[in-house]
Protein backbone atom coordinates (compact mmCIF):
# COMPACT_ATOMS: atom_id res chain seq x y z
CA UNK A 1 0.00 0.00 0.00
CA UNK A 2 1.38 3.23 -0.72
CA UNK A 3 1.68 5.83 1.65
CA UNK A 4 -0.52 8.82 1.31
CA UNK A 5 2.51 11.42 2.04
CA UNK A 6 3.95 9.54 -1.41
CA UNK A 7 0.85 9.72 -3.28
CA UNK A 8 0.15 13.57 -2.59
CA UNK A 9 3.99 14.16 -3.76
CA UNK A 10 3.62 11.58 -7.22
CA UNK A 11 0.01 13.55 -7.62
CA UNK A 12 1.31 16.92 -7.09
CA UNK A 13 5.19 16.26 -9.72
CA UNK A 14 2.49 15.29 -12.17
CA UNK A 15 0.33 18.37 -11.72
CA UNK A 16 3.93 20.37 -12.46
CA UNK A 17 4.44 22.80 -15.31
CA UNK A 18 8.01 24.61 -14.92
CA UNK A 19 9.36 26.44 -12.38
CA UNK A 20 6.95 27.25 -9.53
CA UNK A 21 5.87 29.34 -6.41
CA UNK A 22 4.79 26.61 -3.89
CA UNK A 23 3.52 26.67 0.05
CA UNK A 24 3.95 24.16 2.69
CA UNK A 25 1.23 25.11 4.98
CA UNK A 26 2.77 23.16 8.01
CA UNK A 27 6.40 23.03 7.86
CA UNK A 28 6.54 20.13 10.20
CA UNK A 29 9.77 18.08 9.95
CA UNK A 30 10.65 20.14 6.72
CA UNK A 31 9.84 17.12 4.30
CA UNK A 32 7.59 18.35 2.02
CA UNK A 33 9.10 21.56 1.66
CA UNK A 34 12.21 19.61 0.90
CA UNK A 35 10.16 18.30 -2.05
CA UNK A 36 8.57 21.91 -3.15
CA UNK A 37 11.95 23.09 -3.01
CA UNK A 38 13.36 20.48 -5.03
CA UNK A 39 10.18 20.75 -7.40
CA UNK A 40 10.27 24.84 -7.84
CA UNK A 41 13.03 24.67 -10.07
CA UNK A 42 15.65 27.49 -10.84
CA UNK A 43 13.23 30.63 -10.47
CA UNK A 44 10.26 29.29 -7.97
CA UNK A 45 10.03 29.59 -4.54
CA UNK A 46 9.02 27.88 -1.60
CA UNK A 47 7.26 29.87 1.18
CA UNK A 48 6.87 27.35 4.30
CA UNK A 49 4.98 28.08 7.51
CA UNK A 50 5.00 26.94 11.06
CA UNK A 51 3.91 28.36 14.27
CA UNK A 52 7.01 26.12 16.18
CA UNK A 53 10.30 27.48 16.50
CA UNK A 54 11.49 23.49 16.66
CA UNK A 55 10.05 22.69 13.51
CA UNK A 56 11.22 25.53 11.47
CA UNK A 57 14.83 24.84 13.03
CA UNK A 58 14.63 21.05 11.72
CA UNK A 59 13.36 22.08 8.21
CA UNK A 60 16.08 24.55 7.83
CA UNK A 61 18.39 21.92 8.82
CA UNK A 62 16.74 19.76 6.28
CA UNK A 63 17.22 22.87 3.45
CA UNK A 64 20.65 23.39 4.34
CA UNK A 65 21.86 19.63 4.08
CA UNK A 66 20.02 19.08 0.64
CA UNK A 67 21.91 22.74 -0.18
CA UNK A 68 18.27 23.82 -0.93
CA UNK A 69 18.19 26.96 1.80
CA UNK A 70 17.93 29.36 -0.67
CA UNK A 71 14.75 27.77 -2.14
CA UNK A 72 12.51 28.84 0.65
CA UNK A 73 11.68 31.38 3.01
CA UNK A 74 10.76 30.12 6.09
CA UNK A 75 7.81 31.70 8.05
CA UNK A 76 6.76 31.59 12.20
CA UNK A 77 3.35 31.86 11.62
CA UNK A 78 -0.15 30.13 12.07
CA UNK A 79 -1.27 28.75 8.41
CA UNK A 80 -4.30 30.83 8.40
CA UNK A 81 -1.84 33.84 8.20
CA UNK A 82 0.27 33.08 5.46
CA UNK A 83 -1.45 35.79 3.30
CA UNK A 84 -0.26 38.28 5.56
CA UNK A 85 3.13 37.12 4.78
CA UNK A 86 3.09 35.75 0.95
CA UNK A 87 3.57 39.46 -1.35
CA UNK A 88 0.36 39.84 -3.05
CA UNK A 89 1.89 39.13 -6.48
CA UNK A 90 1.78 35.80 -5.92
CA UNK A 91 -2.08 35.39 -5.50
CA UNK A 92 -3.09 33.17 -8.23
CA UNK A 93 0.54 32.07 -9.06
CA UNK A 94 1.06 29.38 -6.10
CA UNK A 95 1.10 25.93 -8.03
CA UNK A 96 1.42 23.57 -4.82
CA UNK A 97 0.22 24.09 -1.32
CA UNK A 98 0.59 21.13 0.87
CA UNK A 99 -0.73 20.75 4.49
CA UNK A 100 0.21 17.84 6.83
CA UNK A 101 -2.39 18.54 9.80
CA UNK A 102 -1.87 17.30 13.08
CA UNK A 103 1.27 17.72 15.61
CA UNK A 104 4.35 17.89 14.88
CA UNK A 105 6.27 14.11 15.10
CA UNK A 106 8.16 13.76 18.22
CA UNK A 107 7.02 17.12 20.14
CA UNK A 108 3.93 18.43 22.17
CA UNK A 109 0.99 16.77 21.26
CA UNK A 110 -0.77 19.49 22.75
CA UNK A 111 -0.02 21.77 20.09
CA UNK A 112 -1.97 20.35 17.00
CA UNK A 113 -3.91 22.34 14.08
CA UNK A 114 -7.17 23.39 14.78
CA UNK A 115 -10.20 22.71 12.42
CA UNK A 116 -10.96 27.27 12.24
CA UNK A 117 -7.79 27.62 11.60
CA UNK A 118 -7.12 25.05 9.07
CA UNK A 119 -10.41 25.60 7.26
CA UNK A 120 -9.61 29.22 6.51
CA UNK A 121 -6.03 28.36 5.16
CA UNK A 122 -7.58 26.15 2.95
CA UNK A 123 -10.28 28.23 1.74
CA UNK A 124 -7.87 31.35 1.64
CA UNK A 125 -5.19 28.81 -0.28
CA UNK A 126 -7.55 27.59 -2.87
CA UNK A 127 -7.75 31.15 -3.68
CA UNK A 128 -4.32 31.67 -4.24
CA UNK A 129 -3.71 29.14 -6.51
CA UNK A 130 -3.02 29.52 -10.13
CA UNK A 131 -5.49 27.62 -12.72
CA UNK A 132 -4.78 23.74 -12.34
CA UNK A 133 -2.79 23.99 -8.95
CA UNK A 134 -3.33 21.60 -6.83
CA UNK A 135 -3.48 21.69 -2.90
CA UNK A 136 -3.04 18.39 -0.68
CA UNK A 137 -4.35 18.03 2.52
CA UNK A 138 -3.73 14.60 4.96
CA UNK A 139 -5.90 14.58 7.88
CA UNK A 140 -4.76 12.04 11.20
CA UNK A 141 -8.11 11.00 12.53
CA UNK A 142 -6.54 9.41 15.41
CA UNK A 143 -5.90 12.46 17.23
CA UNK A 144 -7.52 14.38 18.93
CA UNK A 145 -9.74 16.92 17.20
CA UNK A 146 -8.56 15.27 14.22
CA UNK A 147 -11.80 13.39 12.94
CA UNK A 148 -13.66 16.74 13.38
CA UNK A 149 -10.86 18.73 11.53
CA UNK A 150 -11.14 16.20 8.95
CA UNK A 151 -15.22 15.83 8.56
CA UNK A 152 -14.34 19.76 8.34
CA UNK A 153 -12.39 19.81 5.37
CA UNK A 154 -14.57 17.84 3.86
CA UNK A 155 -17.58 19.59 4.46
CA UNK A 156 -15.64 22.46 2.78
CA UNK A 157 -14.84 20.90 -0.30
CA UNK A 158 -18.56 19.41 -0.57
CA UNK A 159 -19.44 22.84 0.06
CA UNK A 160 -17.58 24.91 -2.02
CA UNK A 161 -17.95 22.33 -5.25
CA UNK A 162 -14.48 21.83 -5.33
CA UNK A 163 -12.99 19.24 -7.69
CA UNK A 164 -11.26 16.62 -5.46
CA UNK A 165 -10.19 13.00 -4.86
CA UNK A 166 -9.97 12.07 -1.54
CA UNK A 167 -7.96 8.79 -0.01
CA UNK A 168 -7.78 7.08 2.83
CA UNK A 169 -4.37 5.72 4.00
CA UNK A 170 -5.47 1.90 5.73
CA UNK A 171 -8.92 0.22 6.74
CA UNK A 172 -8.27 1.18 9.98
CA UNK A 173 -11.00 3.38 11.94
CA UNK A 174 -8.25 6.11 12.53
CA UNK A 175 -6.94 5.98 9.30
CA UNK A 176 -5.44 9.31 7.70
CA UNK A 177 -7.26 10.81 4.72
CA UNK A 178 -5.57 12.50 1.54
CA UNK A 179 -7.60 15.35 -0.15
CA UNK A 180 -5.75 15.99 -3.52
CA UNK A 181 -7.94 19.95 -4.44
CA UNK A 182 -7.86 20.73 -8.28
CA UNK A 183 -8.39 24.47 -9.01
CA UNK A 184 -10.36 24.19 -12.72
CA UNK A 185 -11.52 26.74 -14.27
CA UNK A 186 -15.50 26.56 -13.59
CA UNK A 187 -17.03 28.00 -16.63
Amino acid sequence: MIRLVDLSQKKILKNRSGDCFCLDATAGNGWDTLFLAKLSGASGLVYSFDLQHDALKKTKKLLVQNSLEKKVELIRSCHSNFDLHVPLEMKRKIQAITFNLGYLPGSDKKVVTQKNTTLSAIEKAYDWLKESGIISVISYVGQPGGLEESKGVSNLVDRKNWRAERFIGNTTAHSPTLYLIRKVNKV
